[in-house]
């Protein structure tokens, strides 16, 4: 996060703190990395709106998680799976008209309505409330109910082991995923974006990747992917790498250049562009120029280098050991990128 702020105070230079702090939320208390200015001629404490939306977010997310209850975008793909407006979905669960169009937004459910709309993401559920409902009648109720028990099917035969869940990790928003569901689709979408932008090898790819979900997460609290990186010799990397390039390969968003003369021994992949299309639908406007920061920040640079760039992160550093997976709070010391 650049620091550009004057003092309030005196006009003066300021400085950006970071320290770990307790703040209260439903009589709860949460520990977060709170965010603050210091006024450099008076030593005095201050925050903006900018960092009261980023404190008081870190403290929603961890009662999210404690709680089981929905993120937005979770709720808005549970909606859009049944194929129904955010009013009639909150009238199907009874929650008022506007309601679930809040909570799709942001406003934090109470633990009762949380319950229900995390009951409503399996269709077996779903499909009482909407026939306990009077919301849809006749054929439209019936197109409905069909659609559901569909849904049913699908998701009792599906394999057990999920691709998305293997590839980037767990499904339920967290710390090591930067509190977003996994997106196969926007992963696939950022190599792409990369690939055409930089022709990086598999250790750049890697890192701007890294740099792109952190730095991202050091802005919002959120991920773009929604993926697990952990640390390994060479700096982050995706949790699965390997098998998330294969995929992007088989799908058509990459094709890999094989050099075997690259450095002696070893066999290295360059990622450049394949035949599917950038989707920028997929990303928000701050995403896309986050991706762009990073190709700015990168591009033309030697793989060598942007690695041991990496490699003075804390997100690596305070893992390497273990190899861990990266907690995403680390993004708030990130250096290489504001």
């Amino acid at each position: 996060m650049r620091n550009n702020m004057e003092s309030p105070i005196t006009g003066g230079p300021t400085r950006l703190e970071t320290e770990p702090r307790d703040l209260e939320f439903r009589n709860e208390t949460y520990t977060i990395k709170y965010h603050y200015y210091i006024c450099e001629d008076t030593d005095t404490e201050f925050t903006t709106e900018a960092l009261d939306e980023i404190n008081i977010t870190q403290v929603h997310n961890l009662y999210r998680k404690n709680h089981s209850i929905p993120f937005p975008e979770e709720m808005r793909s549970t909606r859009e799976k049944y194929g129904l407006s955010a009013r009639k979905m909150s009238l199907i669960l009874e929650f008022g008209e506007n309601q679930y169009n809040r909570y799709e937004n942001g406003a934090m459910p109470s633990l009762s309505n949380a319950r229900l709309i995390q009951a409503a993401k399996d269709p077996e559920d779903f499909l009482e409330f909407l026939k306990a409902s009077n919301v849809l009648e006749g054929k439209k109720l019936e197109k409905k109910v069909k659609q559901i028990k569909k849904l049913i099917f699908e998701e009792t035969t599906s394999p057990k082991l999920n691709l998305i869940e293997y590839l980037l990790g767990d499904s339920r928003p967290n710390e090591y995923n930067g509190f977003r569901e996994p997106n196969l689709e926007k992963v696939m979408n950022m190599i792409l974006y990369f690939a055409k932008q930089m022709n990086p090898w598999e250790t750049g790819m890697n890192k701007v990747m890294f740099y792109s979900d952190f730095s991202f997460f050091k802005r919002t609290c959120f991920s773009i992917s929604g993926t697990e990186y952990r640390a390994i010799q060479h700096g982050p990397v995706l949790k699965k790498y390997g098998a998330i390039f294969e995929e992007a390969e088989e799908m058509g968003f990459i094709k890999i250049r094989f050099d075997e003369t690259r450095y002696e021994g070893s066999i290295c992949k360059q990622f450049l562009p394949g035949e599917k299309k950038f989707n920028s639908d997929l990303f928000s406007e701050v995403e896309l120029q986050t991706l762009q920061d990073v190709v700015d920040r990168f591009d033309g640079m030697k793989t060598s280098k942007i690695s041991d760039i990496s490699h003075e992160e804390d997100a690596w550093l305070e893992n390497i050991e273990e190899k861990e997976l990266i907690n995403y709070l680390h993004a708030f010391d990130l250096k290489a990128l504001n």
